[in-house]
C-alpha cells in the first residue's frame, strides 16, 4: 500500500519534491520525459508538416536526432522543415548531413537548391542542377520550378520561361509557375501580361498570399495605389501570421503617407518577431519621413548593428547623414550602396546631391550620368542635378539639355525654370531664354548669371566678337569685378588675340590677387610659351593666399608631371592631402600616385590612415588592398578584399584577386574556393577560368584543368585561351611536342609576351632550341619595350649557366623599366656571384619596393651577410623568414648569418627546421653537413 503524502516527514518530502521542481525547470515537468523512439518522432514530424506546422515539426525532428543523430531521414525532413521556415543556411547544412549519413545526392538535390534560393545564391542553383533532371514527374516539376526561379532572378528570362512551361505541362494548375511567369513579364515591363498570369493563379487559390502580394506589387507599379493597398490587405487577411505580408502592407502604407496605420503594422511585426530587420527598417523610414532624424538614426542603427551590409539601411543612413549635414559620412555610405547597386536611381540621386553639397560638381555629374540615357527615367531631380553639376563645372552647353528635361517634367517649378532660362541663354537660344526669364521677373530679379552664361554661349558658338562685346559691356558696368576680366580674357583667347587675353587675365589678378581661375589661365599661357617657372610662380602666389585650393594644387602637380618631375609632383599631391585633411579625393590621388611610381610602402601607409576615416568607401578599400598586395602583405590584402566582397558580393574581380593572393601563398584550396565564387558570379569570365586552370594544373589536377580548356575551346572568341591552357597541361606532363603545337596555335591569334615565352619554352624542351631562340629574339626586336619576354629569356640564360647573357638581358630590362623588381633581384644575385660590388645596390633597390617579400629579403640579407654587413643582413633575413616561413633557402642563409654572429644555438635551430621541412631547397645537403658539425 502506498504511503499517503501527509504521513511523510519533512526531509523525505523535500527529497521527493525538489527533484520534481528541478525536473520542471529542465523539462517542463517530470511527465514530459521522452520515451518515444526516433521513428515515432519522425512520424509525428511528418504529421506536423502535413498540418503546415513546421515549428512543431522542428521540435519532433530535433528529438529524433537526440535519439539517432545519424538518421538520414530525420536530417532530410529537418532540411524540409527549415525550408518551410525560410531558414536557407540551416537547410543547406542539414542536406549535407543527410548525404554524410547515407542519403543520395539525388534525394537531396531539390532540398539543396531550394536552400540556395532562400539564401539568394541563384548561380549555385544552376551550377548544381544537371541540364536534364530525372525522377518522378512531380520531382522533375519541382526541380524545374526552382530552376525557373533562379533563372528569373539572374535575368535569364527566356530560359526561365521554358522552365516554367515545363512545370505547367505536367501541372497546369501550378500557381508558383504561374506567378513565375508573372514575374518574368513584370521584369520585361509588360505589367498587363503579368496581371493576367497572377489572376490565373488567384482563380485557382483566391487566398494565396504570394499571389495577392504580387498583385499588389503590379498594381502599385501601374500607379493604382488604392487597389494595391487592398491587395496587400487581403494578403494579410489570408496569411495573418506571415510576417512578409505585414511588411508589404506596412511599406504600402508608408508610400501612401499613412504613417499611423503603418506604425500599427510595424508594431504587429515586432510583437511577433522583435528582431525583424525589415520592421526596424520600416520604423526608421517612418521617423525619417516625419523628420525625426535622431529617432530615425537610432532605429536604423538597430538594423546595421545586426546586418552592417544591409543595403537599404546603408542608403537610409546616408540620407539621414545628408539631412544632418554629415556629408563625408553620407558620401561614404552612398558610395558603398552605389558600388553594390549601380543602377539604383535613389542612391545615385542622393550621392549626386551630397557631392554638390561638398562642391564636387564633376563627381556629382559622374554619379548621376549612368542614369541620364535611360528612356524610362521621369525623375526631374536627376536631370536637375545633372544640369546643376554641369553648370557649376563651367559646362553650360551640356547643362541646358538636362535642365530642359527637368523643366519639362515639372514646368511649374520656378527654380528649374530659372536654371533652364539661364542655360538657354548660355547656348544661344536667346528667344526662348528671354521668354522664360521674363516670366520669372516677378519671382527673382537678382539673378546675375545670365550675362556670364551668354558670353560663354557665344564663345561655344565661335561668335567671338559678340562674346567680346558682351563682356566689355559687363566690364563697363562693373569695372572692379575681377571675374568679368577673367571672362574677357577667355573671350579674347578664344578669338586668338593672345596679348589682349593675357592683359585681361593680368587685370583680373590685379583686382583679385587670390583669383585662382585667372592665375591658372595665365599659367597655361606661360606653359604654352615654354615658361614653366613663370607658371609655377603664378600658381604658388595664389597658394600663398589660399593654401588649401585644391584646383591650384592639382594644377601644380599636373605641371610637374608634365615636366617629368615626379618628386615635385608628389610633394604637391602630399600638400593637397595635408591641407585638406577631411577630403578623401586628394588622398586617393596621392595613393594612386605612389602605387604608380613604385612606392607601395608609402601608398600602404596613407591607405591605412585614410580607410578608418572613410569606412565602407570601396575605392579606398581597393587601394588599401592593392597597396597591401604590392607591399607583400598578402594576408592583409586577402582580408581587405574580403571586406570589399562583403560590400559588393557580386563582383567577380574581387574573388579573382583573392584567389591570386591565396595561390601565391600556396593556399590552393582557398584559391579554388575563391575562383569558384568568381565563376558563380560570372560563369563566362575567361580570366577566372584560366586562373582556375592554372591552379589545377599546378597541383596536378589535370582532368579538372582539361575541363576548363575544353570549355574555352568551344567558342572562337576564347579558342586561343583554351589552347594556352592545353599547352600548360601538356608542359606539366612533359609532353613538349604537344605543348609546342598548342602554344603555336594560340600564338597565331594571341600574340602576347606570355604566349611567346611559353612557346619558346615548349620548343626548346622539345629539342628545337635554336628555332625557339630565333622566334623569341624576333619577337623582342619587334617589341623593344617588352620587359616580360626579356626577363623570361634572361631567366633561361641564367638557368643554362650563361650569366653574362642573363646580365645583359636584365640590364636591357632596367633601361626600359628601372624599377623592375625581378630584374633588380636577379641582377643582384648574378652580380654578387660575379663579385661585382653593384650587387648590394641592385638588391637594395629591389628591397625598397618589396620589403615584405621573403625572396627579395633573402637576396639582400644574404648579400649583406656575405659581404661583411652581418648585423643588418641578419635583421633582414630574420624578417624574410618571418614573412615567408616556408622559404628554407632564406632560413639556411639566416643560419649562416647567425653563425657569423656567434649564435650557434640559433643557427642550429634554423638548420634543423629547414631540414625537417618536407619542402626541397638547393642547400639541403649543405645544411645537413653543417648541422652534423660539432
Amino acid at each position: 500500500m502506498q504511503t499517503p503524502i501527509r504521513s511523510l516527514d519533512f526531509p523525505t518530502r523535500a527529497r521527493v519534491i525538489l527533484p520534481c521542481l528541478l525536473c520542471a525547470l529542465v523539462f517542463g515537468g517530470c511527465s514530459k520525459l521522452d520515451f518515444s523512439t526516433a521513428a515515432e518522432h519522425i512520424a509525428k514530424a511528418k504529421a506536423e508538416l502535413a498540418a503546415k506546422d513546421p515549428k512543431s515539426a522542428e521540435i519532433e525532428l530535433k528529438n529524433a536526432l537526440q535519439k539517432d543523430g545519424k538518421n538520414a531521414e530525420a536530417r532530410l525532413l529537418l532540411a524540409e522543415t527549415y525550408i518551410a521556415l525560410k531558414r536557407g543556411q540551416a537547410a543547406e547544412v542539414e542536406t549535407s548531413h543527410a548525404e554524410q549519413f547515407g542519403a543520395s545526392p539525388q534525394s537531396t538535390l531539390l532540398l539543396r537548391v531550394r536552400a540556395y534560393v532562400l539564401q539568394r545564391q541563384f548561380s549555385r542553383v544552376l551550377k548544381d542542377m544537371p541540364p536534364e533532371v530525372t525522377g518522378t514527374p512531380d520531382h522533375v516539376a519541382d526541380l524545374n520550378q526552382v530552376r525557373g526561379d533562379a533563372q528569373t532572378e539572374l535575368g535569364l528570362l527566356p530560359e526561365a520561361d521554358k522552365s516554367y512551361d515545363a512545370v505547367l505541362r505536367t501541372r497546369p494548375n501550378a500557381i508558383e509557375s504561374l506567378y513565375g511567369k508573372a514575374r518574368i513579364e513584370a521584369r520585361r515591363g509588360d505589367l498587363q501580361a503579368a496581371a493576367k498570369w497572377i489572376d490565373q493563379g488567384l482563380a485557382i487559390d483566391p487566398k494565396s498570399a504570394t499571389g495577392l502580394l504580387l498583385k499588389g506589387d503590379v498594381l502599385y507599379s501601374m500607379g493604382d495605389n488604392d487597389a494595391a493597398m487592398q491587395s496587400y490587405t487581403a494578403a494579410v487577411d489570408a496569411a495573418p501570421n506571415d510576417v512578409e505580408t505585414h511588411i508589404a502592407l506596412g511599406g504600402a502604407l508608408i508610400r501612401a503617407g499613412k504613417m499611423g496605420p503603418a506604425e500599427e503594422q510595424i508594431a504587429l511585426i515586432l510583437k511577433q518577431s522583435p528582431n525583424n530587420i525589415q520592421a526596424h527598417y520600416l520604423r526608421a523610414i517612418v521617423y525619417f519621413s516625419q523628420h525625426k532624424l535622431k529617432e530615425a538614426f537610432d532605429a536604423v542603427q538597430k538594423v546595421t548593428s545586426a546586418l552592417p551590409d544591409y543595403a537599404p539601411a546603408v542608403l537610409l543612413t546616408a540620407s539621414i547623414e545628408y539631412e544632418t549635414g554629415s556629408f563625408l559620412q553620407a558620401e561614404a555610405n552612398a558610395r558603398s550602396f552605389v558600388q553594390a547597386y549601380p543602377n539604383s536611381v535613389p542612391a545615385r540621386k542622393l550621392l549626386g546631391a551630397i557631392l554638390l553639397k561638398e562642391n564636387k560638381p564633376g563627381e556629382a555629374f559622374a554619379a548621376v550620368e549612368p542614369l541620364l540615357n535611360r528612356p524610362d527615367l521621369k525623375d526631374a531631380q536627376i536631370f536637375a542635378l545633372a544640369g546643376a553639376a554641369l553648370s557649376r563645372a563651367g559646362k553650360p552647353m551640356q547643362a541646358v539639355e538636362y535642365l530642359a528635361k527637368a523643366s519639362a517634367i515639372h514646368p511649374e517649378d520656378a527654380n528649374l525654370k530659372a536654371a533652364y532660362g539661364i542655360s538657354s541663354l548660355a547656348t544661344g537660344n536667346v528667344t526662348q531664354a528671354i521668354d522664360t526669364l521674363e516670366s520669372l521677373v516677378r519671382v527673382d530679379t537678382t539673378n546675375s548669371d545670365a550675362d556670364t552664361l551668354l558670353v560663354i554661349s557665344y564663345i561655344s558658338k565661335k561668335q567671338y566678337q559678340k562674346a567680346i562685346d558682351a563682356t566689355l559691356a559687363l566690364v563697363k558696368a562693373d569695372p572692379r569685378n575681377a571675374s568679368f576680366y577673367n571672362l574677357l580674357g577667355g573671350a579674347y583667347g578664344s578669338s586668338g588675340d593672345i596679348p589682349k587675353a593675357r592683359a585681361a587675365f593680368e587685370k583680373s589678378v590685379e583686382l583679385n590677387p587670390g583669383s585662382a581661375p585667372a592665375a591658372m589661365n595665365l599659367a597655361s599661357m606661360d606653359l604654352a610659351d615654354k615658361k614653366p617657372d613663370a607658371a609655377r610662380k603664378r600658381l604658388t602666389d595664389v597658394l600663398s593666399r589660399d593654401p588649401k585650393n585644391l584646383d591650384v594644387l592639382n594644377t601644380l602637380a599636373d605641371l610637374e608631371l608634365g615636366l617629368g618631375k615626379l618628386d615635385a609632383a608628389g610633394k604637391w599631391l602630399e600638400t593637397a592631402a595635408q591641407q585638406n585633411p577631411d577630403a578623401v579625393r586628394p588622398k586617393i590621388r596621392l595613393i594612386r600616385f605612389r602605387l604608380q611610381n613604385r612606392d607601395p610602402k608609402g601608398a600602404l601607409a596613407l591607405a591605412r590612415e585614410t580607410e578608418p576615416k572613410n569606412p565602407g568607401n570601396a575605392e579606398v578599400l581597393l587601394l588599401l588592398a592593392e597597396s597591401q598586395a604590392k607591399s607583400g602583405d598578402r594576408n592583409g590584402a586577402v582580408a581587405t578584399y574580403g571586406r570589399i566582397a562583403g560590400i559588393s558580393p557580386n563582383v567577380a574581380g574581387i574573388q579573382l584577386e583573392i584567389a591570386r593572393l591565396e595561390a601565391a601563398d600556396g593556399h590552393s584550396g582557398a584559391a579554388r574556393a575563391a575562383l569558384q565564387k568568381a565563376l558563380a558570379i560570372a560563369p563566362d569570365s575567361v580570366e577566372a577560368q584560366m586562373t582556375l586552370a592554372e591552379l589545377e594544373t599546378g597541383v596536378g589536377r589535370f582532368n579538372e584543368a582539361r575541363r576548363v580548356s575544353a570549355q574555352l575551346e568551344k567558342t572562337p572568341a576564347t579558342l586561343a585561351q583554351g589552347r594556352v591552357v592545353s599547352g600548360n597541361i601538356a608542359m606539366a606532363q612533359r609532353k613538349y611536342d604537344v605543348a609546342a603545337k598548342s602554344f603555336a596555335d594560340a600564338f597565331s591569334s594571341m600574340k602576347t609576351p606570355y604566349v611567346a615565352s611559353r612557346l619558346h619554352a615548349a620548343m626548346a624542351l622539345s629539342g628545337r632550341k635554336r628555332e625557339a631562340d630565333e622566334m623569341l629574339n624576333a619577337w623582342i626586336a619587334r617589341n623593344p619595350t617588352d620587359t616580360e619576354a626579356r626577363n623570361y629569356l634572361a631567366g633561361t640564360a641564367q638557368l643554362a649557366g650563361d650569366g653574362a647573357r642573363a646580365r645583359d638581358l636584365y640590364r636591357q630590362v632596367l633601361e626600359v623599366d628601372p624599377k623592375n623588381v625581378v630584374a633588380l633581384n636577379e641582377m643582384a644575385l648574378l652580380s654578387h656571384a660575379a663579385k661585382d660590388p653593384r650587387a648590394v645596390d641592385y638588391a637594395e633597390r629591389a628591397y625598397a619596393q618589396q620589403p615584405n617579400s621573403g625572396a627579395i629579403g633573402d637576396t639582400l640579407g644574404w648579400i649583406l651577410t656575405d659581404t661583411g654587413s652581418v648585423e643588418r643582413g641578419q635583421q633582414i633575413l630574420e624578417r624574410a623568414v618571418k614573412v615567408a616561413p616556408w622559404n628554407n633557402e632564406a632560413r639556411y642563409h639566416l643560419a649562416l648569418a647567425l653563425l657569423k654572429a656567434g649564435d650557434k644555438s640559433g643557427a642550429r635551430a634554423n638548420l634543423r627546421q629547414a631540414i625537417d621541412s618536407q619542402d626541397q631547397f638547393a642547400q639541403r645537403e649543405d645544411a645537413r653537413k653543417l648541422l652534423d658539425q660539432p
